[in-house]
């Protein structure tokens, strides 16, 4: 079971635009002028407070962690250098890489 609690919102080609978040979410259930027809542009630009923070595929981990560390962020968009959307690295990905490097993942699930 994954916990998403953002998605990238893309143009045509795939470029970053904006995040749709669990804040979003929350936002529409707490004003009745939003409804199930309301755009998912006109919920974004309703609230628009969003920083939305990117990696590159090619940053190093130091770089990425750096960053989430900086900034507080729990997850970094990863994008190609023409800002098209190739993925997600949040902090439980990096947990897990660093349990699974250390071999401790068996250890975890005794």
């Amino acid at each position: 079971k994954k916990c998403i609690s953002s998605v990238p919102i893309v143009d045509e080609n795939g470029v970053l635009l904006d995040i749709f978040s669990r804040s979003d979410v929350m936002n529409i259930a707490a004003e009745a002028e939003h409804n199930l027809d309301s755009t998912i542009a006109d919920v974004t630009n309703a609230y628009p407070n969003h920083d939305v923070y990117v990696c590159k595929r090619q940053d190093t981990l130091r770089a990425v962690l750096q960053h989430m560390m900086r900034t507080g962020a729990q997850r970094l968009f990863c994008i190609t250098d023409n800002k098209a959307v190739e993925g997600v690295v949040s902090v439980g990905d990096v947990f897990k890489f660093f349990v699974e490097l250390e071999g401790l993942s068996s250890e975890w699930t005794k």
